[in-house]
């Protein structure tokens, strides 16, 4: 079983998905429109990355995970945390000079999906439990899905390629973006039902 389907295999059952599917919204109004959804959605897949810390931690002082994937896994969590700041920080500071500097917000967004897979890289199949690995695939799919939405929302972050399909799908039909609130309680569902609420996204 190669990586890909040991991952899907493992979110099986869990209603929540590993890869996010295209998702493309246009705005019509103020091209500065989409920062307000970017800054609301942001500190949720933080929320996610450390609520996977936590989960890596306890389960790592459990045995659940093993001491050596564990700080593998950490690593790659925390790398991913830093890249989500500077996703931030860049959104913050466009923001502050009046729409200048979004180059380094695409480039902070595509340095945080290149992170996002060097996590879900660092998951070698049959060293974690499945509860364990359940959860953190999870985690890391949600954080998938609202990366995608937000690459579709800033203007210019997504490749031309995707920009002109997206363009002839959204004249046939209304795309509709994903909830990251609602994804948050599908998350934080997920680790009531596995012992772990005290990693809730709050």
């Amino acid at each position: 079983m190669n990586r890909r389907n040991f991952l899907q295999a493992s979110a099986a059952g869990t209603g929540l998905v590993l890869t996010a599917p295209a998702l493309v919204i246009f705005e019509t109004g103020c091209p500065t429109s989409w920062i307000q959804t970017v800054e609301n959605d942001l500190p949720i897949i933080v929320g996610i990355a450390n609520s996977i810390l936590q989960v890596i931690t306890t389960a790592t002082g459990s045995g659940a995970i093993a001491a050596d994937v564990g700080k593998l896994v950490t690593e790659s969590v925390q790398t991913l945390s830093t890249s989500l700041q500077a996703l931030q920080d860049a959104v913050t500071a466009y923001q502050a000079n009046t729409g200048t500097g979004l180059s380094r917000v695409i480039a902070a967004l595509v340095a945080s999906q290149a992170d996002i897979k060097a996590v879900i890289q660092s998951l070698p199949a049959g060293t974690i439990a499945p509860v364990e690995m359940t959860i953190i695939v999870g985690g890391v799919g949600l954080v998938i899905t609202i990366l995608s939405a937000i690459q579709s929302l800033i203007p210019g972050a997504a490749p031309t390629g995707v920009t002109a399909k997206a363009i002839s799908a959204v004249s046939k039909q209304t795309v509709v973006m994903p909830n990251a609130a609602a994804l948050k309680t599908g998350y934080n569902s997920l680790l009531w039902l596995h012992g772990y609420e005290s990693a809730a996204v709050k």
